[in-house]
């Protein structure tokens, strides 16, 4: 992953993990593990370039099973939700939750509300992604895999000197890596049916589908009553 300046998007550092340090004017650009950018790419391909071109190719690349690949880095959330949608619970169906915007980092799934005693879910469901038309055949397809990344935010306050106390600190903004372990709390799920129904998919395991779909929505969940979860990116290879 990239850390990148907001104002002018300039690459900071690379970095194979989320940092550690506060990220106020900063913001990630994420990627799968494996995709290796050259120091040329780095340092003289415009971030728009990278999202749209280069990063797409590595990761064909590093998965030479799949021929298609829909990588999206979120640099502009605004359009990625369909919020007209339903997800599917065990009793019922619930709306979506999220929040999302036209700068980096910001697509955020909200934390269970749980005040009426339903436990709602934070739901953000894509908009329908097309398979057949992105494909040579236009038949769709019938197995897909998955990559994505949560982080949660943590805000601090602002520090002022007093008569007691003469340090001065601003709000800082840090970031911390949502791991695998935390799956039963932030789930991803796949439909081929136009968000009829959802199967939970497994982060970077293949998924199939009982025959070809020709569309597929993604649905990102966040189950935990502790924190938002914010989405960095995704990649949906087929």
């Amino acid at each position: 992953m990239l850390v990148i300046d907001r104002r002018y998007d300039e690459v900071l550092q690379e970095t194979p993990s989320v940092p550690s340090y506060p990220m106020n004017g900063r913001y990630i650009l994420d990627y799968p593990m494996g995709v290796d950018l050259t120091a040329s790419e780095i340092a003289y391909t415009w971030v728009n370039t990278l999202v749209s071109t280069n990063i797409p190719e590595k990761i064909l690349a590093l998965y030479p099973s799949y021929d298609y690949v829909e990588y999206d880095a979120l640099l502009d959330s605004s359009t990625l939700f369909d919020n007209t949608e339903y997800f599917p619970r065990t009793t019922g169906v619930q709306k979506c939750r999220n929040k999302s915007g036209a700068t980096p980092n910001v697509a955020c799934l909200l934390k269970m509300n749980n005040n009426s005693g339903a436990g709602w879910y934070g739901v953000g469901i894509t908009q329908e992604i097309e398979i057949d038309t992105r494909t040579e055949d236009g038949l769709g397809r019938e197995t897909f895999l998955v990559y994505w990344r949560f982080v949660e935010k943590s805000v601090s306050e602002d520090k002022t000197p007093t008569v007691h106390d003469a340090s001065n600190e601003a709000s800082k903004v840090t970031y911390e890596d949502v791991t695998e372990s935390s799956s039963l709390l932030y789930s991803v799920y796949i439909s081929g049916d136009g968000g009829s129904t959802y199967q939970e998919v497994q982060h970077l395991r293949p998924y199939s589908f009982t025959s070809a779909v020709t569309s597929v929505r993604l649905a990102f969940v966040n189950k935990s009553s502790q924190d938002d979860v914010y989405l960095l990116s995704y990649a949906l290879l087929f």
